[in-house]
């Protein structure tokens, strides 16, 4: 008979211990892994915003550049108008405070040749100034997007190709 038996094994305390250990280092690495993640969703929203605004822009810059008689500019009641008269038609730009929408058109002698179709939604402001376009060809524009309770604002100066002049009365 055997008065000493060896037990092979740990024992309750050390093994708390070692899950003790193991809580802690996972709290620390789930902390600095939802950080990251929270920094890039972050990053990702402010780099959708920026293209959002940068898409636009590009695509008003494609509508201005080109004009080639008058530019026409209006604000009312939340709504702005920019007409961009060409030799024998006209493009359109629309914005509106309440949808924030830009919307575009295109009118030949008074007749629609493309339909209203919106190009760019979470438009929370828009607005040009052409006081400098008659005397240096350029277009101030200012657009600021919002998504998601996320703003973002683009201020441009677009030249303008041709000589051109300021229309006085808009009628869109």
């Amino acid at each position: 008979m055997r008065l000493y038996r060896k037990e092979e094994g740990y024992t309750l305390i050390e093994l708390v211990i070692v899950l003790a250990v193991i809580a802690i280092f996972s709290i620390v690495v789930g902390s600095v892994v939802l950080t990251a993640v929270n920094a890039t969703r972050k990053i990702t929203g402010e780099n959708e915003l920026q293209r959002l605004a940068q898409t636009v822009e590009e695509e008003v810059e494609q509508a201005l550049i080109s004009v080639d008689q008058a530019i026409g500019y209006e604000e009312q009641n939340g709504e702005v108008t920019v007409v961009l008269q060409h030799k024998t038609w006209n493009d359109i730009l629309s914005w509106d405070s309440k949808t924030k929408q830009l919307r575009y058109r295109k009118e030949q002698d008074g007749t629609i040749v493309v339909p209203t179709q919106c190009i760019a939604e979470h438009i929370r402001d828009f607005s040009m100034d052409i006081s400098d376009v008659v005397s240096n060809h350029i277009v101030h524009v200012q657009i600021e997007v919002e998504k998601m309770g996320k703003h973002y604002q683009l201020k441009q100066s677009i030249y303008i190709r041709n000589k051109v002049s300021i229309m006085e009365e808009v009628q869109s």
